[in-house]
């Protein structure tokens, strides 16, 4: 059963959206401009135990490019054939059961083409694929990426509009996103290619400021196919730790990364594709989902469970159709093995049924 998104007010310009589910409240506001709701209630202390449950994945667009929309197997044809719940139909068991699901949205949502940017690829998809996020249990999208701004400015109004239509949060480099439950906070900033290490941390103080106990950071950073991460990815890394980040959760290379924790911190630097509409027969099928716990002891982060979920991009062998699926068996151990033997961290295997459930991270 999908969690329903019902959106209570929609003020971008200053104060900020809101929107609230079965599972919590998520706002999203300019980062110079936080909701007063947020700064008035920001000492409120949660009293007992709380947990936060999210699930991360990575790249996902939703259309590709024009010149390919109308063939047999792209990616407008198969969803126009199965229906907008088709695409994360068999990874429900994750993202239909956590609190707050967060994906890479990797390209436009517009019903124009006016405006394209000159470059290689360029990636468009129809505004009603947003009902493919509310139909797959997802609440949140990063938009900090190399393909929100294909058709320019326009492009990113029209994905904008699409999303606040669906009811669906976003976070971008200079918009951040808090998601509440039971009165405890996390925070979500994102930064692009490289980050402003002052911005980055005034950012994240400013979450703290407005009663976030935990940060998550999302980049999207790194060389595409290569699965070791780059000096840029841990610079990146390394300065959302400084500034205050409970976890960071990469995307961009397209493949799985190594992963490292540092100062108790997880870095997983690329979880590779998701549902990714750009790419018909892509060089590498596999990927991961992450489950992270946040556990909370009035109001206070105690601990964070996290798990690694193998996954296939398709259903199809040699042929994207755009249907992600838990991996099991052989498969996923081997998913597992190879992040193992690039990793600097320990990282435990797989088992089954479960995923690969890590050590915890503990904080006093």
């Amino acid at each position: 059963m999908r969690k329903t998104i019902i959106l209570i007010c929609a003020l971008l310009f200053l104060m900020g959206m809101s929107s609230a589910s079965a599972q919590g409240r998520l706002y999203v506001f300019d980062s110079g401009h936080p909701p007063d709701e947020l700064a008035e209630t920001a000492d409120a202390v949660a009293s007992g135990e709380n947990t936060i449950a999210m699930t991360f994945a990575g790249d996902c667009t939703f259309g590709g490019e024009t010149a390919i929309q109308s063939s047999r197997h792209s990616f407008r044809s198969i969803v126009e054939e199965n229906g907008t719940a088709y695409p994360f139909a068999n990874v429900q068991s994750l993202f239909a059961n956590d609190d707050l699901t967060v994906v890479n949205l990797e390209g436009v949502l517009s019903a124009s083409t006016e405006d394209k940017v000159k470059k290689k690829y360029n990636y468009i998809g129809d505004p009603s694929y947003a009902d493919v996020l509310t139909d797959g249990s997802v609440e949140c999208v990063n938009l900090a990426n190399n393909h929100i701004m294909d058709y320019s400015e326009r492009g990113y109004r029209d994905t904008v509009a699409a999303l606040d239509s669906a009811g669906i949060a976003y976070v971008y480099e200079d918009t951040l996103c808090i998601f509440e439950k039971d009165g405890v906070r996390i925070g979500l900033t994102a930064s692009l290619w490289q980050a402003d290490e002052e911005k980055l941390r005034e950012q994240i103080q400013l979450l703290y400021s407005l009663g976030c106990s935990a940060i998550v950071h999302t980049m999207h950073a790194g060389e595409e196919y290569e699965r070791i991460h780059m000096d840029s990815q841990e610079r990146i890394a390394k300065a959302a730790v400084n500034a205050g980040a409970s976890l960071v959760v990469g995307h961009h290379p397209h493949v799985v990364q190594d992963i490292d924790v540092i100062d108790g911190v997880p870095i997983i630097y690329s979880l590779g594709n998701c549902c990714f509409g750009g790419n018909t027969n892509p060089k590498d099928y596999h990927a991961l989902l992450l489950g992270a716990s946040f556990h909370f002891a009035d109001g206070g982060l105690k601990e964070l469970s996290w798990t690694l979920h193998p996954i296939t991009q398709s259903t199809q062998r040699g042929r994207n159709d755009f249907q992600p699926t838990l991996l099991t068996g052989t498969e996923a151990e081997l998913v597992i093995e190879e992040i193992q033997s690039t990793s600097s961290a320990e990282i435990l295997p797989y088992q089954e049924g479960l995923g690969a459930k890590q050590k915890s991270i503990q904080w006093d």
